[in-house]
């Protein structure tokens, strides 16, 4: 249909104004104005005409041409303040639409034009010190969902879950664990729970020590204000003591015995990073347990939602013990951009923008706010940024991408920019130029503020059940014949479809405030919605013998609109893939699926399908199948189970 118009619209103006060169953007029409809709302006500014003369002289071009059979899928057009307004022909895209998902199958959709590529999605990438929390599981919804959708096109897709575990997270709760001497997890506790319990409860217990110490200090100095401001935080501390102690009496307790003997505890665990890094054998083992306990209890939870990797990836394998991560400081020290302040290797960032030119390529508008990179502490271990350079360059070599894309949160904008700037720096412009932040917002539960150190968060763990829970609710309401088994079943992938959907139907640029009524919606706009709506077209077909060949279904004269709607709406999936792979927007498969289902819905409630007379009743089953199979393919697509019944 679009080359139709667009083959015809340049034939026009090369014959009318001598031009033919100028772009040609399709939008979707607003409702009542079209299925598509072409703005004017730009061709009338090319052709040096007025976009109304334009406009009206086309129409009746066109009009000719479709006299003389020269247009097939295209109705009628209409040129109205300055868009011209395009209605497709929906007997001849019906019968295209029903050879193609019969040809196609489950590749219907799939961009036929697309350049195959090697990518590495690396997401969640959680730091083993605590259970996953909801932002954690937006990440890593948004990154699996993303890698099916890219795998769809015809992408060859990795997954990677980076295991960061260095650095003083990892140390604090690795000092916890040592002081305990047992990795045993208490009974009826998930292992990532009781990690994060020992993490919470040691930063706790160290931060009240170094707070009483300061009052001590504050109060023999006379200085009343900073004395009464220590006093506030103290007194938060001491509140988080009591709800961490409550959980878990015996070992909070132990740890506070144990820590306040020792007379100096963040020297004690900064020893411990130091160990680890330098591969000390009785800290690799203790570190490296934790870590292993605390995954044992992210892969439980990750299955629950569909979600698994391709590679587990050890941030001190790659990026340490190598000696990669030497090299890179030692080059790196060797630029004129570095220096040492206060013991610790930096890297000026603005002064090497101002001197290399990338500003422009890294979309950076002001050199002066970016601030300069520390390489490593003063004791000589590194930092994140500067493992994660190693981590990058290995990703594109191990594997031999020509992508990679980071899943990251927004907090991390400066991190990812410092990524690419020591990237260039380092004279890998293409590894740097070829690295994607996938920036997402954080997800805010109202009412609940979340802090690791703490111990206060809202654990994937805990929505999951809660979800499952309203779900089991909502089919024992609706289905109550079903077994056991089969209600748990069926809540199983509600709950899933759920929570994934609620993660990808946002814009990744946008917060996502999560509210369980519209999470659970079964009317609109959620995973239960899309799910309920295949389960409908499941119902229908399950009541014939068989489905009917589809490319000899006849194609009435005249339809309901309902019907014209649906499919328009299903030819629309192709440029749906094809703008959410260009654009990498989940969101953008998310919002279609939710629009195709109401248009399903407005159609199944308007015109009866099994009752019609022959051959409209042919004709409104095989419309019933393909959004069937458009909807399943979705599904795929977006990580959701397929119920033909709920």
């Amino acid at each position: 249909m679009r080359s139709e118009v667009v083959d015809l619209l340049r034939e026009f103006t090369r014959s009318r104004f001598g031009t033919s060169d100028y772009p040609i953007v399709f939008k979707i029409a607003p409702p009542g104005m079209g299925d598509l809709c072409i703005p004017l302006h730009p061709v009338a500014r090319a052709c040096n005409c007025s976009v109304d003369d334009l406009g009206r002289e086309f129409v009746e071009f066109f009009e000719e041409c479709a006299k003389k059979g020269r247009v097939r899928f295209v109705r009628s057009v209409e040129f109205v303040r300055g868009f011209l307004n395009i209605w497709v022909n929906e007997r001849e895209i019906a019968r295209l639409l029903f050879k193609l998902v019969r040809d196609l199958g489950d590749s219907f959709g799939k961009p036929l034009d697309l350049k195959p590529m090697k990518i590495l999605i690396e997401h969640t990438s959680a730091n083993p010190i605590h259970p996953l929390h909801l932002g954690h599981g937006r990440n890593a919804v948004l990154g699996d969902t993303l890698a099916r959708l890219l795998k769809f096109c015809g992408h060859e897709v990795r997954r990677h879950f980076y295991v960061n575990d260095c650095g003083l997270q990892v140390a604090y709760v690795a000092y916890g664990f040592k002081l305990l001497g047992s990795l045993e997890v208490p009974e009826g506790w998930k292992p990532d729970h009781y990690v994060g319990f020992v993490y919470a409860a040691v930063n706790c217990i160290v931060e009240l020590l170094k707070l009483k110490k300061k009052l001590e200090e504050l109060k023999n100095l006379g200085k009343e204000d900073e004395y009464r401001l220590t006093l506030k935080e103290l007194d938060d501390w001491l509140g988080v003591a009591g709800e961490l102690r409550e959980k878990l009496p015996h070992v909070f307790d132990r740890l506070t015995e144990l820590i306040k003997s020792d007379p100096n505890p963040e020297a004690s665990i900064m020893e411990i990073n130091r160990r680890y890094e330098a591969g000390d054998p009785e800290a690799v083992k203790l570190v490296r347990s934790i870590c292993e306990l605390c995954l044992r209890g992210f892969k439980e939870t990750l299955a629950e939602i569909g979600i698994e990797f391709d590679s587990w990836d050890w941030e001190s394998d790659i990026a340490v013990w190598s000696g990669a991560v030497r090299d890179v400081v030692k080059k790196l020290a060797s630029l004129p951009f570095a220096v040492v302040k206060n013991g610790a290797l930096t890297f000026r960032a603005s002064e090497y923008l101002k001197c290399s030119g990338v500003s422009k390529v890294l979309g950076i508008s002001d050199e002066s706010e970016v601030p300069d990179v520390t390489l490593t502490r003063r004791d000589g271990t590194t930092l994140y940024v500067t493992r994660d350079v190693v981590y990058t360059m290995w990703k594109f070599r191990k594997f031999g991408v020509d992508k990679v894309i980071n899943v990251i949160s927004s907090e991390q904008r400066l991190a990812q920019l410092h990524l690419k700037i020591l990237l260039h720096a380092l004279g890998y412009s293409d590894y740097a130029k070829n690295t994607i932040h996938y920036s997402y917002e954080f997800v805010q539960l109202p009412g609940i503020r979340m802090s690791g150190r703490r111990g206060r968060y809202v654990t994937l763990d805990e929505v999951v059940n809660e979800l499952r829970r309203r779900c089991l609710a909502e089919v024992n309401k609706r289905q109550p014949h079903l077994s056991n088994s089969e209600k748990e079943n069926i809540a199983r992938a509600v709950a899933k479809a759920a929570l994934r959907y609620a993660f990808v139907c946002v814009s990744p640029s946008k917060v996502v405030t999560f509210d369980w009524s519209k999470v659970l919606d079964f009317s609109r706009n959620s995973g239960p919605f899309l799910q309920y709506s295949y389960a409908r077209a499941c119902g229908i077909l399950r009541r014939v013998e068989s489905i009917p060949d589809l490319e000899s279904i006849q194609v009435p004269e005249s339809m309901d609109p309902s019907e014209r709607e649906l499919i328009v709406k299903l030819c629309q999936f192709p440029d749906v893939v094809a703008e959410a792979e260009r654009s990498l927007r989940v969101d953008v498969i998310a919002d279609y699926a939710n629009s195709l289902c109401l248009t399903f819905n407005t159609f199944y409630e308007r015109v009866p399908v099994l009752q019609a007379s022959e051959p409209q009743r042919i004709f409104r089953l095989g419309l019933v199948y393909v959004f069937k199979k458009v909807l399943g393919i979705v599904f795929d697509i977006l990580g959701l189970e397929k119920l033909e019944r709920i």
